[in-house]
């Protein structure tokens, strides 16, 4: 999951969405109302909720504040 991108994953969700869809419809399921209200829901929530959490950046660690903390100050004293 590190090297994929949030966008091509919601477009992979889209894509997952809209052909579950398109099965059901095909199967016969009656498109009511609350139904579309269901399939909307489904398609729009979750890639919301990742876009929420995922992080936009990585995290900084221990060992970066230790490493930028033991570097010796640029001009300064020897």
């Amino acid at each position: 999951m590190n090297d994929i991108s949030r966008g091509r994953l919601v477009g992979c969700w889209f894509a997952l969405a809209a052909g579950a869809f398109a099965t059901s419809i095909a199967l016969g399921a009656p498109m009511t109302l609350n139904a579309a209200e269901l399939w909307v829901v489904a398609a729009l929530v979750p890639p919301t909720v990742m876009f929420l959490v995922w992080p936009n950046a990585p995290a900084i660690t221990v060992t970066d504040v230790l490493h930028t903390a033991n570097q010796p100050a640029k001009g300064g004293r020897s």
